[in-house]
């Protein structure tokens, strides 16, 4: 997105451009204000009415530097009463991403966690209706692993954002969810990774244990393992995406 004429950076870019040779602490408050205005953009990509009023706001610091007889300690004020907007901003956001992932958690992870648990229940053994007896197909197993990764993820996911530290700072802004992923696209690519964790347990590549178990075991009559690659995958997801990026070939130099 590039900022029009209103937009701090490019007032700050202006007066730098108008004035080479501007005093150091002119050219701090010019990087500070065109820096907030970048955390401002990422952070808020998808709140547009936020997104807005945090840019007038860092735009009243902006306007301090413009002018023959430019007011930088103003400026600076100014600027760090917009830090103070954005934090509190980010507080707002955190909460809203929050109940949104946990109503979508409910929605799927519940249901998909029952669907498994009836699933494995047909699986078990045979079962009589009406005094007719019907044997569950030997593929039922693999659709309780389908059901339960995701499941897993998604509760995961959520635990990971829950146990976030409370506290939130304004240097924390582009590091907290720097993905920025809704929370429909959080959960898909979540079961994604967790369905290609278990491909690679499954086909041996790498071990992790759980206990006395090992998760690779998910296949061998222990489909509740199943749950614990999709909550692992959620809740240790940077990990995870590290340990299956570290698999990829290597080009060698010949």
């Amino acid at each position: 997105m590039l900022p029009d004429k209103d937009d701090p950076r490019t007032i700050a870019f202006h007066r730098t451009r108008s004035s080479p040779a501007i005093p150091p602490d002119m050219q701090r408050l010019v990087d500070d204000i065109s820096d907030a205005a970048g955390r401002v953009d990422v952070f808020f990509q998808r709140e547009k009415a936020t997104r807005k009023f945090l840019i007038e706001r860092i735009g009243f610091a902006a306007a301090q530097i413009v002018g023959p007889e430019p007011k930088v300690e103003i400026g600076r004020g100014n600027l760090e009463l917009a830090k103070r907007d954005i934090v509190n901003a980010a507080y707002a956001s955190r909460r809203k991403y929050m109940w949104q992932f946990t109503r979508l958690v409910a929605r799927l992870s519940l249901p998909l966690l029952i669907l498994g648990a009836l699933c494995l229940t047909v699986a078990s053994g045979p079962v009589t209706i009406c005094g007719t007896t019907f044997t569950s197909p030997s593929w039922l197993p693999l659709v309780v692993i389908a059901l339960w990764i995701p499941a897993g993820g998604g509760i995961g996911a959520l635990t990971e954002f829950l146990l976030r530290p409370d506290a939130l700072q304004y240097s924390d802004i582009m590091s907290f969810d720097p993905g920025r992923w809704d929370p429909k696209a959080r959960f898909v690519i979540v079961m994604i990774v967790g369905y290609v964790t278990a491909f690679v347990l499954w086909s041996g590549v790498f071990s992790i244990g759980f206990g006395d178990h090992k998760l690779e075991e998910f296949t061998r009559d222990k489909p509740w393992l199943a749950i614990v690659i999709g909550f692992m995958t959620g809740f240790a997801f940077s990990s995870v995406r590290d340990r299956l990026i570290s698999l990829r070939p290597k080009q060698t130099s010949t």
